[in-house]
């Protein structure tokens, strides 16, 4: 909760720095907006502490002189990772990462000790690793009691004022939880509610998969193709129901974006061969 004796917005109305100008600034949430707004803040504020729990590993948006999206989203690389367990893809992560990334190496606050068999934690920045080292970034675990404004980057929680409640129960609806708010096949469909469809709804909004589920839908809809039998669904409920209850939890619910969108493509026969 903010701290009502101090300016305080949420990352959803953060627009610029301007307003941080020569004040001490805390950015709460260690997110892709919260790293991008700390950096951003610290051009202009006197002190900007990042309040995080855990330290990430921090992507630029270039990795070995090639694109963040073609190093990483890749068939060969996700062909590797099907062949092994979850574990055992983390460990290969985390060791990919460690030796490619600068971070722990410019500063030890930006050490990530996640243990290797679990989820490697990731945020895209191009400066957040710089502005740490040269502390202008400075990573706390509680706010400094001399700060003068807060900033929450601390998810988003989805609504559908538009549903009623029965509906709500249908599709699994859970707003608190940020990593898989809703239950539906492939986080499109829901078996009891054949006249709706969901595109862009699970955490990792990547453009692929939103394109790929809008074609679903439509040509579902269209008839074009037929709608996934109540068997197929139910199997597909369960598999979000896994990613739902799965401890420690993960950063995204579909982290496997090249597997996830290959598997969209079959549905509607746009899987290249």
């Amino acid at each position: 909760k903010g701290d009502k004796s101090k300016p305080t917005i949420h990352s959803k109305d953060y627009k610029s720095p301007d307003a941080y100008k020569d004040k001490r600034v805390a950015v709460i949430g260690n997110g892709c907006s919260g790293c991008e707004i700390a950096v951003e803040v610290s051009t202009v504020a006197k002190h900007v502490t990042h309040v995080t729990r855990n330290t990430t590993w921090i992507l630029p948006l270039y990795i070995l002189e090639k694109p963040l999206a073609l190093l990483i989203y890749t068939r060969e690389g996700a062909s590797k990772t099907q062949k092994m367990t979850r574990e055992a893809a983390n460990i290969a992560w985390h060791t990919f990462l460690r030796s490619v990334l600068p971070q722990e190496k410019a500063t030890a606050d930006l050490t990530v000790v996640t243990p290797l068999t679990e989820t490697a934690f990731t945020q895209i920045s191009d400066g957040y690793v710089e502005a740490v080292k040269n502390e202008k970034v400075v990573i706390q675990k509680e706010v400094p009691e001399d700060t003068e404004a807060l900033i929450f980057c601390t998810g988003y929680e989805p609504e559908f004022p538009f549903f009623e409640h029965d509906i709500l129960n249908a599709i699994g609806y859970q707003p608190q939880d940020h990593v898989q708010p809703l239950l539906l096949h492939k986080t499109v469909f829901c078996p009891d509610l054949q006249n709706l469809g969901f595109v862009g709804c699970y955490k990792g909004t990547l453009f692929g998969v939103i394109e790929l589920q809008a074609r679903w839908v439509t040509m579902v809809f269209s008839g074009k193709i037929p709608y996934p039998s109540a068997e197929t669904m139910a199997k597909g409920i369960a598999e979000e129901k896994k990613i739902r209850e799965h401890w420690p939890r993960l950063q995204f619910s579909h982290d496997n974006y090249v597997e996830f969108s290959d598997d969209l493509a079959s549905e509607i026969g746009a899987l290249p061969d």
